[in-house]
């Protein structure tokens, strides 16, 4: 396990007292997390200068990248644990993406039985691999022979792992009515919803909304430009009259992911609207992985949440300081 740690596992940067530069992993997003030697080649430099460094963060951790938090657990630690690779359906075949789906004989007769056999078996749709065949029925066939064709495969997916970890399976026959019914179900709450709203689009619903008296609104977004090394952010601020007062462009020489760059461009934010002495803003972000993060309170000890870390504790002095969701 420690030999997995070492290979899975790399130093959050703090103080720096704690990690020794040309022994201890500490480089992100690379097969090689050591600095081999004192001298690196320019791609290590490169890895090097894209250390995110978290004004938060004032202690050097060890950050585990198979989860999400940064922390350890058994279950990540145990993945990639050899396995069988034959159908748990259909235990004769070696299991992958197209026997799934399509090559396996309860699947097959699942098609039969859910009267889209023609579908299966039309020379359109024999491509290699299961992306390029489904793209394929989706671009020939009608929205409603879509639908029945995407709840047949989730019904199919269903049953398989309903077999692998409960020892149940059910017939191609209960399969096929199952897909049938499931569609013609949805199909029919849909058409009620779309009947009962009249004249509401998609632009409707994401139109941008002033913010209530006295408060301010600030909207948040990053870009990363590629092969720029950069990663750039915008914000804005309204008045409830919807009156444009402020505006922020700044980017640093770092390429981080898109959260932690939704994360830094918030707290980059909140670190104005303090500055310029507002203290009720409803902060609007794109990113629901960062807003859910700030709601549930996340911890953990990656980068990202060291700086939803931070966000909170501006959250906790400024009670007025709100973030919401928004789709663009």
């Amino acid at each position: 396990m420690e030999r997995a740690c070492a290979v899975k596992g790399r130093w959050r940067i703090g103080s720096g007292d704690n990690i020794c530069v040309m022994h201890d992993p500490l480089l992100r997003r690379s097969a090689i997390r050591w600095v081999p030697s004192p001298q690196p080649a320019e791609d290590v430099e490169e890895r090097i200068l894209e250390t995110p460094l978290v004004s938060s963060v004032r202690e050097d951790k060890v950050v585990w990248e198979e989860e999400r938090n940064g922390c350890y657990s058994l279950k990540s630690g145990y993945k990639r644990v050899k396995c069988t690779l034959n159908c748990p359906v259909y235990d004769e075949e070696i299991e992958d993406e197209l026997h799934i789906f399509f090559r396996c004989a309860v699947a097959q007769d699942s098609w039969c039985a859910a009267g889209l056999s023609s579908v299966l078996h039309n020379a359109a749709y024999q491509q290699t691999n299961v992306m390029d065949r489904i793209f394929a029925v989706c671009s020939n066939e009608s929205s409603d022979t879509v639908g029945r064709v995407a709840m047949l495969l989730w019904c199919i997916w269903h049953n398989r792992n309903d077999k692998l970890w409960n020892d149940n399976v059910q017939i191609p026959r209960q399969i096929g009515r199952y897909a049938f019914d499931g569609w013609n179900d949805w199909y029919s709450v849909h058409k009620l919803q779309s009947n009962s709203v009249s004249g509401t689009t998609e632009a409707d619903l994401v139109r941008w909304e002033k913010p209530a008296l006295g408060w301010v609104k600030c909207n948040v977004d990053v870009a990363f430009v590629f092969g720029s090394g950069r990663t750039s952010v915008g914000l804005c601020f309204h008045d409830n009259s919807g009156h444009f007062m402020a505006g922020i462009t700044q980017w640093q020489q770092t390429v981080i992911s898109s959260v932690e760059g939704e994360a830094w461009a918030l707290l980059l934010a909140m670190e104005e609207a303090r500055h310029r002495g507002l203290d009720r803003v409803q902060f609007e972000s794109d990113s629901k992985l960062l807003i859910e993060a700030i709601h549930m309170k996340r911890r953990g000890n990656s980068e990202f949440l060291s700086i939803v870390h931070d966000i909170l504790s501006f959250m906790s002095s400024f009670l007025n300081f709100e973030v919401k969701f928004v789709r663009r």
